[in-house]
């Protein structure tokens, strides 16, 4: 099942992810980006801080030929697939 995004929310993940680097962090830049944002509300918050971070933890799995917002979807699907079957595993264990 594909849950949308919400476009702003992936806007700025993909932001965030685009302006990191060795030298700036994705996390200090996260921070900066939430920062200048006085609109985002905390659970938007929350969302892209949690789309960044999948990104990265499956980054290996994505394809970096597709955009970076194709590439984030991806990463949060497999992020909701990964659990769905964590949840699964321990349910029969």
């Amino acid at each position: 099942m594909k849950l949308s995004i919400k476009q702003t929310v992936l806007g700025l993940a993909a932001s965030v992810i685009r302006n990191s680097s060795r030298e700036r962090p994705a996390d200090a830049v996260l921070r900066s980006e939430l920062k200048n944002q006085p609109g985002v509300s905390r659970s938007e918050s929350a969302e892209i801080t949690g789309l960044v971070f999948a990104f990265y933890r499956w980054f290996g799995w994505l394809d970096i030929g597709q955009a970076i917002e194709h590439q984030i979807e991806r990463a949060s699907e497999l992020g909701r697939r990964w659990n769905a079957t964590l949840k699964l595993s321990l349910k029969v264990n």
